[in-house]
């Protein structure tokens, strides 16, 4: 859309009338909203405003980039380790933000990671799974997000944690090292026990340091894990 006060161009994300029709959903909308129009960082999309005439809906900034997941397989685009790591540090940065803010993100993903033309991110849809849980379009019980990318105490009924974010970070790490994400999706719909799986057992000559974190993020032991973003960067630098 075009925002003719501020003469700039606006995306806007509109809620599904039968959602917005429940008075519970209205009022976890409008909190998560607010906790999202908190935050201010440069490789967040920003939260301008939402509302409600004649939909639900709310208002981000528009802007010019590629989810990463279209960029995964480009060896060209990350072919080298230096560029995988300033990409690394610049998410692990927006997420220490947002938890900063008191705001999970529940659904990290390179769907949900867009890479500028300058090379730099934005990361998006900050708390949109936390919004969407009332739509009980569940895995099992009551785990909303998506299943490839998320920590494994989620599946079985546990709160989502700066934890459970930080381990579907290690996950987008691994794929854009390896080339291909720790378990496939059949081994996720069988049920598979997840065993920790190392980055430099797969990826190409992987640096240490960086392989160090990658894995420190995908123990999937929570009380093992990097436990937030803040310990994940002292890591990477």
């Amino acid at each position: 859309a075009r925002d003719r006060q501020e003469k700039k161009d606006v995306a806007i994300k509109v809620i599904l009338p039968e959602l917005a029709e429940q008075k519970k959903f209205r009022k976890r909308f409008n909190r998560e909203i607010e906790a999202l129009a908190r935050l201010e960082h440069p490789a967040i999309v920003k939260v301008i405003a939402s509302g409600k005439d004649p939909l639900y809906h709310y208002v981000m900034e528009f802007v010019e980039g590629r989810p990463l997941h279209d960029l995964v397989a480009n060896r060209t685009l990350f072919q080298r380790y230096d560029q995988i790591l300033l990409l690394a540090i610049h998410i692990a940065q927006a997420l220490a933000h947002a938890h900063n803010q008191g705001v999970l993100h529940r659904d990290i993903k390179p769907a949900n990671i867009l890479m500028m033309p300058d090379n730099q991110v934005k990361v998006l849809d900050f708390g949109v799974a936390r919004v969407a849980d009332l739509t009980k379009l569940t895995v099992t019980g009551e785990f909303v997000g998506t299943l490839a990318y998320c920590a494994p105490e989620l599946i079985y009924g546990a709160e989502a944690t700066k934890a459970s974010d930080v381990f579907s970070y290690g996950i987008v790490l691994f794929e854009l090292v390896a080339q291909e994400r720790p378990w496939t999706n059949d081994e996720l719909l069988a049920g598979i026990n997840r065993q920790a799986v190392k980055v430099n057992e797969v990826g190409r000559d992987c640096p240490e340091k960086l392989a160090e974190t990658i894995n420190a993020c995908l123990e999937t032991d929570p009380q093992k894990r990097i436990a937030d973003f803040e310990q994940v960067l002292k890591m990477l630098a």
